[in-house]
């Protein structure tokens, strides 16, 4: 394998590379059924703010699901014609966004213009990143047939009881239970999917992983029999190049020189196409009953746009097998907003700071700006209303810092269920954010352990690996077993998804199994609630 790009000399609160794709903004268009773009392109104009162009194959369009003057939203990709700064860039969607306003049209209504900011999997910078930490081989590697030691269970009741600073909501007994609880046989199986928006491996790997490794490695066995060709028994996948203008959307993403220059992985450097697969395999160990559906939002390097997320979620949507299968959909990625102005200052356009310099500006901003993915979301749950959502909350925290960081964008939205982690102790790991806002709101559980910037290689997350390892160094190293151990939020999420499919697969109803779920939760004062899961024996 090649090596990556080495980015500049890993400081804390290394300058971005950049939030946001260049050149381009994000309008979310009220409107009812068929969406003139000729009009939106001529309104647009209008302004007189710079030269633009709408493409009207990448227009994504939703039923709003809401009564109102309008029936439909269109999420409309904007392309800045020319060279324009960062700051200049910002400037003209604000005053784009000020000024329609005043000049309504009869036909639409503006309700958010916005940069079409990055987003990648949980990350462990203030920009574009991968999880907590790299992924490191096994040590000791898994016994060939080994079932228990990628399993999950819950804490027992002496676990429980020896967490110190917290308050079990129930009694601890409760726990003894395991899993199931008191869903037993009392009810009929339900039908249940689990859609992760996340990176995919090539399709080409995977056979090749299956055929190298299946007779020694159940999970890879489990998951991608019954010979390693997608879709599997229990995995589908949708690629990029089977949605509409994916290709297109990934090119600079995937281009080394723009991962070097514009889209680089602060202290990531290294691919992680494997995360996709690493989180639906902790997905389908808890849910072996579920189906699992990897969609490709992100590329190799863990990067994607907010037009890829909303391209994906739209996916999902689409290619629903059944109304019948009642679905989760596990984001184990955040959307890359600069919550650290005070660090970032210097890094961010002028513009910009002036829109997040003070509490209330500040406020009203990020609400405008991440409407996009918010309706997209809303519509999801108003078209069906059975539908969990649940997102990692991010990597920002630093070992030593007992201030943990905000939950990112999606986790911090209503109605998404966020997941912090915790490390196989129960305490928070380091590099975790609050699990949600409110805090109170989400859930933290297992999510690996640390040894400095890696994972620990004996009790980090253990998952489906098949690619090479990073060495740390822009390298690689072999990968022996197919195994490998990581952590992150990223891989939080997953538990929580997991947990919710087994239980619905059990015959509970989505809505009472989140309930189970926020029953078992252990109050830990002034700060997220626990979930305790361990993973192994």
């Amino acid at each position: 394998m090649n090596k990556v790009p080495s980015n500049q000399a890993q400081e804390p609160y290394q300058l971005p590379i950049h939030y946001f794709v260049p050149n381009q903004f994000l309008l979310l268009i009220e409107h009812n059924e068929g969406l003139q773009a000729e009009s939106l392109q001529r309104y647009i104009g209008s302004f007189n703010l710079a030269e633009t162009s709408i493409n009207r194959e990448r227009i994504l369009t939703f039923e709003r699901g809401e009564e109102g003057r309008f029936d439909h939203f269109s999420l409309v990709p904007v392309e800045i014609q020319g060279e324009i700064s960062d700051d200049d860039q910002i400037e003209v969607i604000e005053r784009f966004y000020r000024e329609s306003r005043k000049r309504k049209h009869d036909n639409f209504f503006v309700r958010s213009a916005s940069p079409n900011w990055l987003a990648s999997t949980a990350q462990g910078q203030m920009v574009t990143g991968g999880p907590g930490t790299m992924p490191v081989p096994p040590n000791p590697i898994p016994p060939a047939g080994d079932n228990q030691i990628y399993s999950f269970r819950l804490a027992t009741s002496a676990e429980v009881v020896s967490i110190t600073g917290v308050s079990p909501g129930v009694n601890p007994t409760e726990f003894d239970r395991g899993l199931s609880g008191e869903v037993g046989r009392k009810t009929a199986p339900r039908p249940v999917e689990i859609a992760l928006l996340d990176t995919v491996p090539p399709p080409e790997r995977i056979r090749e992983a299956f055929a190298k490794w299946h007779y020694d490695h159940p999970l890879i066995e489990s998951l991608l029999s019954p010979n390693g060709t997608l879709p599997s028994d229990h995995l589908r996948v949708t690629y990029r190049d089977a949605m509409p203008n994916g290709v297109t959307l990934f090119e600079a993403l995937e281009n080394e020189a723009d991962h070097d220059q514009a889209y680089g992985v602060l202290n990531h450097v290294y691919e992680m196409s494997d995360h996709g697969l690493f989180a639906a395999g902790i997905a389908h160990t808890l849910a072996p009953q579920a189906s699992i559906h990897l969609v490709e939002v992100l590329s190799k390097w863990g990067v994607g746009t907010t037009e890829t997320l909303a391209l994906g979620l739209n996916t999902i949507l689409n290619e629903r097998r059944s109304e019948a299968v009642d679905l989760i959909i596990n984001c184990s990625l955040t959307i890359q907003f600069p919550w650290d102005t005070k660090h970032a200052k210097d890094a961010l356009p002028r513009s910009l700071v002036k829109m997040l310099n003070t509490k209330a500006r500040r406020a009203g901003f990020i609400e405008r700006v991440m409407l996009p993915i918010r309706w997209i979301l809303e519509a999801f749950q108003n078209k069906y209303p059975n539908v969990l959502i649940v997102a990692a909350a991010g990597n920002d925290g630093r070992a030593g810092n007992s201030r943990r960081p905000l939950a990112r964008y999606p986790a911090a939205f209503p109605d998404v269920i966020g997941a912090g982690a915790l490390k196989s102790d129960y305490d928070f790991a380091p590099y975790t954010n609050q699990s949600d806002l409110p805090l109170n709101a989400g859930i933290a559980t297992f999510g690996g352990d640390t040894d400095q910037d890696r994972a620990d290689a004996a009790t980090g997350m253990l998952g489906i690996y098949i690619g090479e390892f990073p060495d740390g160094q822009g390298g690689t190293l072999p990968n022996d077993s197919g195994w490998g151990r990581w952590a992150g939020t990223s891989f939080a999420a997953p538990v929580i998804s997991g947990v919710l499919a087994a239980r619905i697969g059990m015959g509970e109803h989505p809505d009472d199994a989140h309930t189970w779920i926020e029953d078992l939760l252990i109050e830990a004062s002034g700060s997220d609630n626990i979930f305790p899961m361990k993973q192994g024996t």
